[in-house]
């Protein structure tokens, strides 16, 4: 297990609205099989639950928990099919503890599995610990606000960038956050209740899924980042309750925004990675050509968009 560390200086704020246990904010077609390209693409986002919210969408919204301990914080996620490795991430600490800092301390725990059944001391929340994250950021972190850590334009590059992209084995894995704060400038960081992270609610993942509604806090008092405390909720907000993340990655698919209608709706198309050029289905888009990713009828990420090719009839794969 690797433990990495790096520093970044100033970050944005957004004011929260009171009560604070409930927040708000705010081409081409190919016609033989009805393929549409977009014009904008993300393939390296491959998780977010964040957009929902920042976009307004109806039902959205960012939350904080008052019940405490809550100084670690944990989720598990499902990220879009065919991710490989992590190459970054965005996240979203909050601030209601009543003290100013003036630069915190983040630590982002990376699971490689994740217990989807009874969790307890003697089987905890996750395990195969792939690695930890820790940085540091100055600025005026003032109680009231949550600040967001993103790239711009938002979505579209992570906040904070890995060194080295991080290998996964499994789509599915658990992500832990440790946010400290210091009052003499990072000389000293301490974690507090309260200096947590915002719980989004109410529309499900844009981009992967969450493998549970809720969440789990240090309520035994852990700070290893790991839990053997059952999953929390809040109460008023919802479903759909998990932990404020992006996830960027590199995958063995790509969406370049190519889209086709099955009969029932659009769907998106799976493509293969830029650079990468097997698949005999090909579509060119902005001068780069990119492989169609096809499969058998029967897989699981099979569409209802069929091919009759060489070796008999495929159907092209589909993302989540």
């Amino acid at each position: 297990m690797a433990h990495h560390s790096m520093k970044i200086h100033d970050t944005s704020h957004i004011a929260l609205r009171r009560p604070l246990r409930k927040l708000s904010m705010l081409a081409p077609v190919v016609a033989a099989v009805g393929l549409i390209l977009t014009a904008n693409s993300q393939a390296a986002l491959v998780f977010d639950n964040v957009s929902d919210f920042e976009n307004g969408v109806a039902g959205a919204s960012f939350n904080d928990t008052g019940s405490t301990p809550n100084t670690f914080m944990g989720q598990a996620y499902t990220l879009a099919a065919g991710t490989t490795a992590i190459t970054g991430f965005d996240f979203y600490p909050v601030n209601v503890t009543g003290t100013t800092y003036n630069s915190l301390k983040i630590t982002i725990y990376v699971w490689g599995t994740v217990n989807t059944g009874t969790v307890n001391a003697t089987t905890p929340a996750f395990s195969n610990l792939l690695t930890t994250y820790t940085l540091t950021s100055a600025g005026t972190f003032t109680s009231g606000f949550f600040y967001p850590f993103e790239g711009s334009p938002v979505g579209s590059s992570p906040g904070i960038t890995l060194a080295t992209p991080l290998a996964i084995s499994s789509t599915t894995i658990g992500i832990t956050f440790n946010y400290q704060g210091s009052r003499d400038g990072g000389v000293t960081y301490s974690s507090a209740n309260s200096l947590s992270s915002i719980i989004v609610a109410g529309t499900p993942a844009t981009v992967g899924t969450e493998v549970f509604n809720g969440y789990y806090r240090n309520a035994n008092s852990e700070v290893n980042g790991n839990f053997t405390s059952s999953l929390k909720s809040l109460a008023g907000v919802g479903a759909n309750q998990s932990l404020a993340v992006r996830v960027y990655g590199n995958s063995s698919t790509a969406d370049i925004g190519l889209r086709a209608f099955d009969g029932t709706s659009t769907i998106k198309v799976a493509c293969e990675p830029a650079g990468t050029l097997t698949s005999k289905l090909r579509v060119s888009k902005s001068g780069t050509t990119y492989g169609i990713l096809l499969v058998t009828p029967t897989d699981p990420n099979a569409s209802k968009v069929h091919i009759q090719t060489s070796t008999g009839v495929m159907a092209l794969q589909k993302l989540p």
